[in-house]
Formats: C-alpha cells, structure tokens, sequence
C-alpha cells in the first residue's frame, strides 16, 4: 500500500508539471471498491484515468507538450487500429527520423486508400537505401522513379506510356528468352558496333521463328527455322526490291543470289539479259514440249560456242 502512495504522489507530480496550463486544481474521483481513480482539471473533465484493469490513462490532454525522452515498457504487438503499445485516435507526427523494428501494415485503413505524399520539387523525395546503397528513389522534381539493383517482376507488367531503355548514346541490352534454352530474342546495344538484333542462338543450335502478317489474311513474310527458309506466303504478296543498282555481273545488281533461282511462273526482263561473262561462258538450254526436244547452246563446242537444235 505505502508503494501505491509513492507512485501516485509522483504520478501527480508530474501530471501537474504536463497540464499545468490546464487547469489551476486538480480533482480527484476515487470508486468506493478503489479499483479506479478519476483526475479531473478545473473544469471537469476527465485527465488521467488509474485503473486495475487497464492501468494509466491519459484521455483528454489540451495543451502543447514537450518531453525530452518518452519510453514505453509495454511490449503489446499491434494488432488493429485499436490494440497496441501506443494507440492514437489522431495523427502522428515525427519531425525527425523513425525508426521501425518491424513491419508496416495498412490493411487496416478502412477507407481502403493508402497515400504515401512527399514534398514537391525534391531531387531526393524518397530514398530506399540498403546500407550506403540507394536501392530505391523517388524524384519529385522531375517525377521519376530510379532503381538501382537488378529488378525481378514474377507477374505480369503492363506499360500505360511509352517504354524507353537508356539513352542515345548509352544503350543496354535487353534479352526475352525463349521456353527453349538457346532460343533467345537479344537485342545487342553495342553488337556490330551499332546495335544487332538476334534471333536464336548464333552457332546455328537454336533457331527462331519470325513472322511479320500483312494486312490481307493469311498474308505473311515468314523466316521457317526449322527449314532455314524465307517464305512470302499468300496469293496477293509482292516482293518489290526499291534499290535501282544496275547488274553488270553476277556479283552486282538489286537483286542477288549466292545459288540457283527458281521461277514457276513467268518472267518478264525489262533490260538486257547476259548470261556469264566473256571468256567464262555458261550452257543454255530451250526445252520443248516434246521430250527430248529443246534448243540449247554448248559454251564450248567447236571451241567458241555453237547452238544446237533438237
């Protein structure tokens, strides 16, 4: 009893050096059974509550206090909006750093809007550091987000505005791989010094499927890896070569093949036709309709060429 004395007297020490600007007197309410006791001010109202069960409370301080250090022993977890530690009906405000030992969690805002505000006009809004690292910043003078570590994304991503990867002059790579290994689409930002762009692996293991479709249905170009060919598919596909460069041998011209060219239809030459060149003549040969029937030129019979008919 003689230590509950001592407590109080002290508690009512420093509860009049707190609200002193309150109220002049003090008045206190004690239950007949002594299981609390009511500190009013002047007024009336309600100071400090000491009470058995829920121990000290503080419910109705008006004025502007200053306390050089405040420490509570009271180990309560917060579980709600309610149970804790320390519990405020009102806002909190910290003009210095804070510290957090533990997680943050605001599923238990029932408006359901979560608002993180900060300054206008900062290089350095927000920083998320690791260490002496910026992991994360928010810049608000330039309305930016940089990150610094590498980024993983396990769901998917969707892009409101436009997508930009470094900056002219300082490009990265950007790799999308492919359900098999090897079979990679890689953008190379410094590749053939200007940039490459790969399909597949480039020792020939992995190939890539590319097709681009026209605006006619079933109109595609489409590069078959599995067959290494190149295919224009569709009854309206064109392939119009713009380039105007005159063919003076078989290494020259718009239009060049390393191989043999098949033509199932028919073909219209608009210029000259020369096949090989002096000195290095090449056999042609007419089929008729009839087997066996044709026209063809030996490049070296008789020494200088001769035509035959058959």
């Amino acid at each position: 009893m003689r230590k509950l004395f001592i407590f109080l007297g002290i508690l009512l020490i420093t509860l009049g050096l707190v609200v002193g600007s309150v109220g002049a007197t003090l008045h206190t309410i004690k239950d007949p059974d002594g299981t609390y006791i009511i500190y009013e001010d002047e007024a009336g109202t309600d100071i400090m509550t000491i009470d058995d069960d829920d121990g000290v409370t503080i419910v109705n301080l008006t004025t502007s206090n200053t306390y050089s250090s405040m420490t509570v022993t009271s180990t309560l977890d917060a579980t709600s909006l309610t149970s804790a530690s320390i519990v405020t009906a009102g806002g909190i405000a910290c003009p210095d750093q804070f510290w957090l030992g533990d997680d943050i969690d605001m599923s238990t805002n029932t408006t359901g809007i979560y608002d993180i505000t900060l300054k206008d006009g900062q290089a350095d809004g927000l920083s998320i550091v690791a260490g002496s690292t910026d992991m994360m910043v928010f810049t608000t003078a330039t309305d930016a987000i940089l990150i610094t570590p590498p980024l993983t994304v396990t769901g998917l991503v969707t892009l409101n505005g436009g997508l930009k990867l470094g900056a002219s002059g300082a490009g990265f790579d950007v790799t999308f791989y492919g359900d098999t290994a090897g079979a990679d689409f890689l953008w190379d930002q410094n590749g053939d010094i200007n940039g490459m762009l790969t399909l597949g692996n480039t020792a020939g293991s992995k190939g890539c499927d590319f097709i681009v479709y026209g605006n006619t249905a079933t109109t595609y170009l489409h590069w078959d890896q599995s067959g290494d060919d190149l295919l224009l598919v569709g009854t309206e596909t064109t392939l119009a070569i713009a380039g105007t460069t005159a063919s003076t041998n078989a290494t020259s011209g718009s239009l060049r093949t390393a191989g043999g060219l098949g033509v199932a239809g028919n073909t219209f030459l608009g210029g000259t036709f020369t096949v090989s060149t002096t000195g290095a003549g090449t056999d042609v040969t007419f089929w008729g309709e009839t087997a066996d029937g044709k026209v063809w030129f030996d490049a070296d019979a008789n020494e200088n060429g001769m035509w035959y008919f058959h």
